[in-house]
């Protein structure tokens, strides 16, 4: 029988990927009601910025505040990664010099 690996959705991978900043706070301003606050980790759990757009304009709460995090977040861990392999080649560097 096949081992078929469960496909995992972007908002999965970026949990994973930053597990250590999830306690960490976005703020951002929605156009209709005003400044939010959440954790990455709410924010990937829920995938909910603003509660009252999202019942009341679900595809532009997913559009114009949903999709510009998911976005960033993505950013924020391939900054991440870039600083981590950097951070190793030096050390390797400095014990091999």
């Amino acid at each position: 029988m096949e081992n078929v690996e469960e496909k995992q959705t972007k908002a999965q991978r970026l949990k994973l990927q930053l597990k250590e900043s999830l306690h960490e706070e976005i703020s951002l301003s929605c156009q209709y009601h005003g400044p939010k606050t959440f954790t990455i980790g709410n924010f990937l759990d829920n995938q909910t910025v603003c509660i009252a757009c999202k019942d009341k304009l679900p595809l532009w709460h997913a559009d114009q505040l949903v999709h510009p995090v998911m976005t960033a977040l993505s950013k924020m861990y391939l900054e991440e990664e870039k600083e981590r392999k950097q951070a190793k080649a030096k050390s390797e560097k400095q014990v091999s010099a």
